[in-house]
Parts: structure tokens; C-alpha cells; sequence
């Protein structure tokens, strides 16, 4: 299965994936990053904050796919 990076980028800080996770296609990928972008706008949220950031995924060679930003998940 190919592995997917999926690093999280914020005003405050910068967390970048070097483990990744083998997921079974872009499909999943996709959603997986939506998850944490849930996880992190909430986080904010909670804390006061608008969400701010994004998710960036890449490929297995670390090339960029796209980017998810915060405020596209917070509702």
C-alpha cells in the first residue's frame, strides 16, 4: 500500500509527518486528512482560537499532493 504524509502547518507551529501511514489509495488520504483537520480546528476552537493552518498531504516520494486548510473543516 503506498504511505501518505500528512503534516500540520499553523501560524504557531509547524509539525511535520515523517512517519506517514500506508492508506490504500488518494481516497483515503483524502478523508484521513480531513480527520485531522476536524481534530485541529476543533482544538482551536476550543481554545478561543479561529482555525487557522493547514494539512498538507504528500505522496509516498514526498511530493506535494494538496493542502486542506483548517477553516474549509470548521463549521
Amino acid at each position: 500500500m503506498p504511505k501518505y504524509f500528512f503534516s500540520q502547518v499553523c501560524p504557531e507551529r509547524c509539525m511535520s509527518d515523517v512517519c506517514g501511514e500506508e492508506l490504500q489509495d488518494r481516497r483515503e488520504a483524502t478523508a484521513r486528512a480531513h480527520e485531522l483537520a476536524l481534530e485541529l480546528a476543533s482544538l482551536q476552537l476550543d481554545q478561543g482560537r479561529g482555525p487557522t493552518g493547514w494539512i498538507e498531504v504528500e505522496d509516498e516520494n514526498h511530493r506535494p499532493l494538496f493542502m486542506l486548510p483548517l477553516r474549509a473543516v470548521a463549521s
